[in-house]
């Protein structure tokens, strides 16, 4: 079966120069597979691979020839990659400038056969174009001329008949050459050379600016071949050094936690619609500097580097607050605005898709190691919290395994057990570190007294009751699948609470990428083990691109009532005295927050208790 010609753009290391120093293209082939080039032009060396399945093989440029042929040398994984690394060292030195236009080309994959194009625009008439050739021609060469209407006068349409050069350096010398016979009659010089190498005036008030080389799109190769084990050697992210650092970075990854595992529980993609690497970059090469940071802010979470802090950012936070900053800038154009927010929506689109999905998970035991590492977290809740790591990991490499052998929604269901096990390691961290410093329950704003009025672990939801709420559900759903709005959002989410019997004190809905996300906030102290079951439930009842999330409503806190008969200005008095006399007895410093035991075992018992109903209806 034939396939459409797949045509790569090429990464050209000095692209300015007259002479390339290097020529990188990586892409992914029709029918499957994969193909790395790298050619060094000056010393008329270079190598090709080529991986489709488990078969990877290698061109390697020999015999006074550089122009890439088929690859038919069979070669391992670990050494393909060794090889591909090898051949971009030391590019050498930049070469002289002095030619116009700049070099641009591509790797064509045609009928199982490779061949490269590449060209340069030496004047504004005239084109100097190479082929090569796997057979014995090599590189190919030809000069066109195609005035404009400005040279129309004195310059006819021509082009060179085609010659054949062992090596592309041959090739393009060659070829300046004829272009410099072809333009004679019109100042070859003027049109083939850049003013500034000649003229020093003029080279100081316009100096030649070299272009900085973009990062090899050969770094891309071999991403879903294991040579190395998941523990790679990279190192881990700063572990939080103070209490407020941990209590922040464990508020982040029970957010991170809980968004993979609402987003595991919808459908996701096997692989996405946009590539996110091409998204970012789309950003980083504007010239806006707005757009340029958001751009590095894009591929620095791609890579899992988050400036200043290293630490864990939910991706929705990121995308609602990129998508803040881009739509107030007001230094932008409307249609480049407009195309910047559907770029981030396609960017948090993509990572929403299996393979990122699964290096957020990843990235995210990163993070919670980090976090148990911390000198604030010591004790038993430290070796807890790494117990449960270590079964997030045994988790998600089960799940890797999986993903990559194509049964990709096995594998990701498994992410939901690795979140909950995670956002449970989290709480552990902060819980230890409130040992000695500031409890967990002055972190918490002031409750009500709890008391225990359900029994320990709550009664389960009977198998049928999925399929009743399901069916009360279908109206609902076929409405909002109609078309996808808050407002239907809503009006689900609340058809599904009221079938519960559960009454919320709102509810918020809100865009996130393609889809709505409906925010339920409860009463206080109304967010018990079995609604949040209940909730859970609905939860995976969504239909597609609609998501689920809930919060408890802070207790308000009521004012002291006055003394009956106490004037204002009394009451005012005794304030000041009771106040003079707080100072007297503590002087300066604010009173230190009052530690409860009880409480914070109690609260602690209800989080692992949730975490737990949360890991058994994962599993």
């Amino acid at each position: 079966m034939s396939h459409k010609p797949r045509r790569i753009r090429l990464n050209v290391v000095g692209k300015t120069e007259d002479l390339p120093r290097q020529l990188h293209a990586w892409g992914k082939l029709p029918g499957g597979g994969e193909v790395a080039l790298v050619l060094r032009v000056p010393e008329g060396r270079g190598l090709l691979v080529l991986h489709r399945g488990e078969d990877l093989r290698i061109w390697r440029a020999g015999s006074g020839a550089d122009n890439p042929g088929v690859p038919v040398e069979p070669i391992s994984a670990c050494d393909a990659m060794k090889a591909l690394k090898e051949a971009q060292k030391n590019p050498g030195e930049p070469g002289p400038i002095t030619l116009r236009g700049q070099w641009v080309g591509v790797l064509v994959w045609e009928d199982d056969q490779p061949h490269v194009e590449l060209h340069r625009k030496l004047s504004t008439y005239g084109t100097l174009r190479l082929r090569s050739n796997p057979g014995e021609d090599g590189w190919l060469m030809t000069v066109e001329r195609q005035p404009t209407k400005a040279s129309a006068w004195y310059a006819d349409p021509k082009a060179s008949p085609v010659y054949g050069y062992d090596t592309l350096q041959k090739a393009i010398e060659r070829g300046v050459v004829g272009m410099m016979e072809l333009v004679q009659e019109s100042c070859a010089k003027r049109d083939t050379h850049r003013r500034a190498a000649f003229d020093p005036g003029y080279a100081e008030r316009h100096p030649i600016r070299r272009r900085a080389p973009k990062p090899s799109p050969v770094q891309k190769f071999g991403r879903r071949i294991d040579c190395k084990p998941v523990d790679d050697g990279e190192p881990l992210p700063p572990s939080p050094d103070n209490v407020v650092r941990l209590r922040e970075a464990t508020r982040a990854l029970t957010g991170e936690a809980e968004a993979i595992r609402q987003e595991v529980a919808l459908d996701v993609p096997a692989a996405p619609a946009h590539d996110p690497r091409e998204l970012a970059d789309w950003f980083i090469e504007q010239d806006e500097p707005v757009l340029e940071r958001v751009g590095k802010q894009l591929d620095a979470y791609l890579h899992g580097r988050l400036p200043p802090q290293d630490a864990t950012v939910p991706l929705a936070r990121l995308h609602a607050g990129l998508r803040a900053e881009v739509a107030r800038d007001t230094g932008l154009e409307p249609e480049v605005r407009k195309q910047a927010l559907t770029q981030l929506d396609a960017y948090a689109q993509a990572m929403q898709a299996a393979p990122y999905v699964l290096e957020r998970a990843r990235r995210l035991i990163h993070y919670a190691v980090a976090a148990a590492n911390s000198p604030k977290c010591q004790g038993k809740d430290r070796t807890e919290a790494l117990g449960l790591i270590k079964q997030a990991i045994t988790e998600y490499e089960a799940a890797r395994t999986q993903v990559l052998a194509g049964e990709t929604q096995a594998g990701l269901k498994r992410l939901r057990v690795v979140s909950a096990q995670v956002a449970l390691s989290a709480a552990k961290s902060g819980r230890s570190c409130g040992r000695g410093q500031t409890s967990l329950t002055a972190m918490l704003e002031p409750v009500p007294p709890l008391v225990a009025t359900e029994p320990k672990t709550p009664p389960r939801v009977a198998a049928s009751a999925s399929s009743k709420l399901g069916q009360a559900l279908t109206q609902a759903t076929a409405h909002f699948k109609a078309r996808r709005t808050q407002a239907r959002a809503k009006a689900w989410a609340q058809k599904g609470l009221d079938e519960l019997g559960i009454a919320p004190k709102k509810l918020v809905g809100k865009k996130v990428g393609a889809g709505v996300e409906v925010q339920v906030t409860l009463p206080a102290g109304e967010l018990s083990a079995s609604v949040k079951k209940q909730l859970m439930l609905l939860a995976d009842l969504a239909p597609e691109r609609l998501s689920l999330t809930w919060t408890e409503a802070a207790p308000r806190k009521t004012a002291s009532r006055r003394t009956k008969g106490t004037t204002s200005k009394e009451s005012t008095g005794s304030s000041k005295g009771s106040a003079a006399k707080s100072s007297k007895t503590t002087g300066s410093r604010k009173r230190a927050p009052k530690v409860d035991e009880k409480k914070d075992a109690l609260l602690m018992a209800a989080f692992t208790e949730a975490i737990a109903e949360a890991l058994k209806e994962a599993a």
